[in-house]
C-alpha cells in the first residue's frame, strides 16, 4: 500500500453491519471490497486474505483508522459526505 489517497464510494448495510466499496478512482489487482462493523471495531474484506488482516476502529461515523497485520500497513478512511 502506498501513501497516495484512494477515493471510492461506500454503501452501508446497517441491518447486517457491513459495507461495500465501489467506484475506486485507481486500478489495482486487489482493492478492499468492503468490510464489517462490530460496535466500533472494523474488519476489511477483499479478494485475498490480506484484507481480513486489516482491522481498525471507527472513531465516529466519518473516521476509521487501523492496521493490516500481514505487513503493518496503516489505513485511514474518512467520509467526505
Amino acid at each position: 500500500m502506498g501513501d497516495d489517497p484512494m477515493d471510492g464510494d461506500v454503501t452501508m448495510n446497517e441491518e447486517d453491519c457491513n459495507f461495500t466499496f465501489s467506484n475506486w478512482d485507481m486500478v489495482m489487482d486487489d482493492l478492499p471490497s468492503g468490510g464489517a462493523l462490530d460496535g466500533s471495531d472494523v474488519v476489511l474484506d477483499g479478494l485475498t486474505d490480506y484484507w481480513s488482516s486489516c482491522t481498525g476502529t471507527a472513531a465516529d461515523e466519518q473516521n476509521v483508522s487501523g492496521t493490516c497485520a500481514d505487513d503493518g500497513a496503516e489505513f485511514v478512511m474518512t467520509s467526505s459526505g
